[in-house]
């Protein structure tokens, strides 16, 4: 059964794309390692220089990327990374999709939305979170555990026309729910929105595992579940337009081999890791708060190894391609997409390091 998505929702979706799309013209014109990230050889030239753009400030879901900058990882690959923040995927792309950045990180399904729906010159070379890494969080004694459980209710979003909304509608569609039946307000990401739980003020929420990590460490008695159980796409994906990756090759593909390195290091001290924390802290302490509180961010540092690791260790950063046309077929159905064929572009494995 398909659900028309509320007329509100669509109208927010289709302006954020929209502002994807009229940077379309801009942009159509415009080695191995081990399991160190500074055990690579550099070229022994200069450095080509890349700017990195994240979707959401600095925070535990560019881990990969800002321990490769704190620790030399990129140097050691040959690159000169500057990471740059943005504010929510829709910046992001257009962000890279204008000039102003090289490369970035933004959630698989608006990159997916952007490509299929508007043929954006994008291609996701990479998937560092191979889950998405956003739950639905409710408290224990009142838990919302399946579609059906949230019809009628008010639920918390991160923002209004995001891809966290963007999900309810399409977990509740593809379940023969009408969307519109669930209230919804912007509640942002923090710990902090549990206490709108407690408040009665909302039944749940859209939280990253970063979140449910942290309100867990501080005694909440919460239940939760991941989007993906009903929205199977990929989490944060690594893309760049379909021209860099075709002129700049050699540097994403080093940009790749910088980003692995980093999470099997992370990965092999993921029992202590106060030295990725030390380094995190060093040059980005000032910029993530989570840092401060070290269980706090090994417990999100773990969370995020799951996600990296949720097709092995063998795949990581590798695009799993039947989750991606799953993830195209499962916004078809929901009426996110107006087709199920995406472009050949939307994402490669060919820039994927030998190892």
């Amino acid at each position: 059964m398909r659900i028309p998505l509320p007329s509100r929702t669509v109208k927010t979706l289709i302006g954020a794309v929209l502002s994807v799309t009229a940077l379309l013209l801009t942009a159509c014109g415009g080695g191995a390692s081990d399991d160190q990230p500074g055990s690579g050889t550099g070229t022994g030239t200069e450095r080509k220089h890349l700017t990195f753009v994240t979707p959401y400030g600095f925070d535990l879901a560019v881990v990969p990327v800002l321990y490769a900058a704190a620790s030399g990882g990129f140097e050691q690959a040959g690159l000169d990374v500057e990471v740059v923040a943005s504010n929510g995927t829709a910046q992001t792309m257009q962000q890279v999709m204008a000039g102003n950045a090289d490369l970035g990180q933004a959630v698989g399904i608006d990159l997916i939305s952007a490509v299929v729906d508007n043929d954006a010159p994008l291609t996701a070379f990479g998937t560092a979170d191979q889950t998405s890494p956003f739950h639905w969080i409710s408290l224990a004694s009142a838990p919302l555990k399946e579609p059906k459980d949230f019809v009628g209710k008010r639920v918390g979003v991160i923002s209004v026309g995001g891809s966290s909304e963007a999900s309810l509608d399409i977990m509740m569609a593809s379940a023969g729910f009408n969307p519109s039946d669930v209230a919804r307000q912007a509640v942002g990401e923090s710990a902090g929105v549990v206490e709108l739980l407690n408040q009665g003020r909302i039944n749940a929420f859209v939280g990253s595992s970063d979140i449910l990590e942290v309100a867990r460490s501080q005694g909440y008695d919460i239940y939760s579940f991941p989007l993906n159980q009903y929205v199977p796409t990929p989490g944060g994906v690594y893309f760049t337009t379909t021209k860099k990756a075709k002129d700049s090759a050699e540097e994403m593909t080093a940009f790749l081999t910088a980003a692995k390195a980093a999470m099997r290091h992370t990965i092999a001290n993921k029992d202590n890791l106060s030295e990725v924390i030390g380094k995190l802290r060093e040059k980005y302490g000032d910029k993530m708060p989570v840092l401060a509180n070290e269980e706090e961010a090994r417990a999100g540092i773990v969370s995020r190894i799951e996600m990296w690791t949720a097709f092995g260790e063998d795949n990581l950063l590798k695009n799993n391609e039947q989750q991606w046309k799953d993830a195209v077929a499962t916004l078809h159905r929901a009426g996110k997409l107006k087709s199920d064929d995406p472009p050949a572009h939307l994402f490669t494995n060919d820039l994927q390091p030998a190892s």
